[in-house]
C-alpha cells in the first residue's frame, strides 16, 4: 500500500509544532475575500462577520501567521478601495488602520508587508513580482503622504509590546463591534462610520485612540470613534 502522505498546511499543524503558517482565514475575514474585489470584511464592512473575528483574539494561535498583505495578490489599500467604493479616502485610511490593529492585537504571529504600514498601492494589480520598480518601489513621496497611518503602526507596537493577548484573552460581539478583554486591559474595535458609547461602571484609563497613544481617565462611558 502506497504511503499516506499529510500536507505541510496548518490542517496538519499537531505534527509540526515548530512550525507556523500563513492564516488565510484570517485575511479573508478582516479584509474580505482575496479573489473576490467587491467582497467585504468584517474590518470593511460586513459587520455581521464579528462572530466569525471574535475567535481570532480568544483562541490558542500561536501556529498562525495574522496578514492581510503579503507578496502576492493585491496590496491591502488596494482591496479596500475596491470593495468600499463610495466611501471617501479618509474612510479608506480609518479602515487601513483598523486592519494594521487587528494584524497586531490578534493572537498569533503578527505580520505586516512593507508598505503597509503607508497605504501602499500597485495600481489594483494582482500579482507584481514580474513589474518594473515603477510599481514595486517604496517611496518617500508615499511615506510623507500617509505619516499618520506610520505614526499610527508606530504607536500600536508599542503597546503591543505590553499588551499581549493571553488564555486570559475574552472577546464578544456587541452589535458590530469587539470586546476584547485581557487581565487588566481592553481593546475595542468600531469599524462603524457612527460612534459609540461604551458603557461601564468604574474608571478606566484611555492608553490608545484614533492616532495615538494617550492617557487619561474616564469615568461610566467613553465614546468610541
Amino acid at each position: 500500500a502506497e504511503k499516506e502522505v499529510k500536507l505541510a498546511n496548518h490542517d496538519n499543524r499537531e505534527l509540526m509544532p515548530d512550525y507556523a503558517f500563513f492564516d488565510d482565514e484570517f485575511r479573508d475575514c478582516f479584509k474580505g475575500n482575496t479573489f473576490d474585489y467587491a467582497n467585504k470584511g468584517y474590518l470593511t464592512g460586513n459587520y455581521q462577520l464579528a462572530n466569525w473575528a471574535e475567535k481570532f483574539f480568544s483562541n490558542d494561535r500561536h501556529q498562525y501567521i495574522n496578514f492581510v498583505q503579503c507578496h502576492d495578490n493585491m496590496t491591502c489599500f488596494d482591496k479596500i478601495q475596491l470593495s468600499c467604493p463610495d466611501e471617501s479616502h479618509q474612510r479608506h485610511i480609518a479602515r487601513q488602520k483598523l486592519l494594521i490593529a487587528a494584524v497586531l492585537f490578534a493572537r498569533g504571529i503578527s505580520f505586516i508587508s512593507a508598505g503597509q504600514e503607508f497605504c501602499i498601492s500597485k495600481g489594483n494589480r494582482e500579482n507584481c513580482y514580474n513589474a518594473s520598480d515603477e510599481i514595486n518601489n517604496l517611496t518617500n513621496y508615499d511615506k510623507s503622504k500617509y505619516q499618520q497611518v506610520i505614526d499610527y503602526t508606530t504607536a500600536l507596537i508599542g503597546i503591543k509590546k505590553e499588551i499581549i493577548l493571553n488564555d486570559n484573552s475574552v472577546c464578544k460581539n456587541y452589535d458590530g463591534l469587539l470586546l476584547i478583554k485581557n487581565n487588566n486591559y481592553e481593546l475595542i474595535f468600531n469599524p462603524k462610520e457612527e460612534k459609540c458609547k461604551y458603557s461601564f461602571h468604574d474608571e478606566k484609563r484611555v492608553i490608545f485612540e484614533k492616532k495615538k497613544k494617550t492617557d487619561y481617565l474616564v469615568n461610566n462611558h467613553f465614546e468610541i470613534d
